[in-house]
């Protein structure tokens, strides 16, 4: 896809969610990481006991976000394990709807099971329909 929202760009793998992650944890802080980009989840997928973190929030000056559009597309990532920090580190001026995630996060502060902070959400296009469980 081209990253709009009748063409996002496609996750289809584990390998994808790396790239994403990648991208956002080796960018200056405060970057404005996908700002605008749309996502959809094609498939459920396995991470098989990774831990994968897409962004951070250390401090409110030092965090990483994303600030795209994520829809999980009602599929589910499995087998998160993930120690100091959420799947999303911080949503900021976006969304992220429709996922559902089965794994395990310790930490403690800032860190939630799916995102651990939400800044500037648009309030007609809340973070929904998500949910985490212990695998």
């Amino acid at each position: 896809g081209s990253g709009t929202a009748d063409d996002p760009f496609l996750v289809e793998s584990g390998a994808d969610l790396a790239y994403i992650a990648n991208f956002i944890n080796s960018s200056p802080a405060k970057s404005a990481n996908f700002m605008g980009k749309y996502f959809k989840l094609t498939q459920s997928i396995d991470l098989n006991g990774k831990n994968l973190n897409m962004g951070s929030y250390p401090g409110w000056g030092d965090r990483k976000g994303f600030y795209g559009f994520f829809d999980g597309n009602h599929c589910t990532i499995r087998g998160l394990n993930n120690s100091g920090n959420s799947l999303f580190g911080t949503i900021e001026t976006g969304w992220l709807k429709n996922l559902s995630v089965y794994g395990k996060v310790n930490g403690n502060d800032t860190i939630g099971g799916i995102v651990g902070v939400v800044v500037s959400v648009n309030q007609e296009e809340k973070t929904r329909r998500i949910g985490i469980k212990n695998d």
